[in-house]
């Protein structure tokens, strides 16, 4: 197993890991006190999912949206170059999604707690739709990735929603036809604008940001809190 990294960059000790098989980073965003969780409190498990897929953990609380955690499971294929070899794509598996969700999980139950009289608080699970693109291969590998995150869902027993990829965007980036390199960047930039912690979002151009799908995911959730629009 490849150890995952913290938002400090720090690996993580193989006794402390939740047994994901691909390669993954988790972002831990919030490290504030625990929240009082009230009537109006929600919370939502976002996921852009593809061969690198990406997921937030995100509440909404006392009008705040507050994001807890990130992860990043999975690598994109990377071509061969002179003197670099090929990096073949190492996609997450439908195990990797449901442990990524039992670990978001156990994050929410950790910082979120109900108040007296007060029913535990259950996140809706909800993934960008997939949609039949130019690139048939790329359509498949990105319906697997969805439907492991559907199944995901299942197992935990949480209410599951797809969002069209053009709505969240309009609700989170302002505009929905946007191209996906544009989207890449505005999507990256927010992200790292609200945690600049995060170097990996920092990336000017499409092509200094190769790892940010977890900043999607962030985008996906501050859209269903905002809307619950599918």
């Amino acid at each position: 197993m490849t150890a995952g990294t913290d938002g400090d960059g720090g690996d993580r000790d193989e006794a402390d890991a939740s047994g994901i098989a691909a390669p993954y980073q988790i972002e831990v965003l919030y490290r504030g006190s625990a929240v009082t969780q009230d009537a109006s409190t929600r919370a939502v498990i976002a996921c852009d999912p593809g061969v690198q897929s990406g997921y937030a953990l995100v509440i909404r609380h006392a009008g705040e949206v507050v994001a807890l955690t990130t992860w990043l499971v999975g690598l994109r294929r990377v071509e061969g170059r002179r003197g670099q070899p090929l990096r073949p794509a190492q996609p997450p598996t439908a195990s990797d999604h449901a442990l990524v969700v039992a670990e978001a999980l156990t994050i929410l139950r950790a910082l979120v707690v109900p108040a007296p009289g007060v029913d535990v608080l259950t996140p809706v699970l909800v993934a960008e739709d997939w949609f039949a693109g130019v690139n048939p291969g790329t359509a498949r590998d990105i319906a697997q990735q969805f439907y492991f995150c559907e199944a995901a869902a299942q197992r935990h027993g949480l209410v599951f929603r797809a969002v069209g990829n053009q709505t969240w965007k309009k609700t989170y980036l302002g505009r929905g036809n946007m191209r996906k390199d544009e989207a890449l960047v505005a999507y990256a930039a927010r992200g790292h604008e609200a945690h600049p912690q995060v170097e990996r979002w920092a990336g000017q151009t499409a092509s200094a940001l190769t790892e940010a799908d977890d900043a999607a995911a962030l985008g996906v959730a501050h859209h269903w809190l905002e809307t619950e629009a599918t």
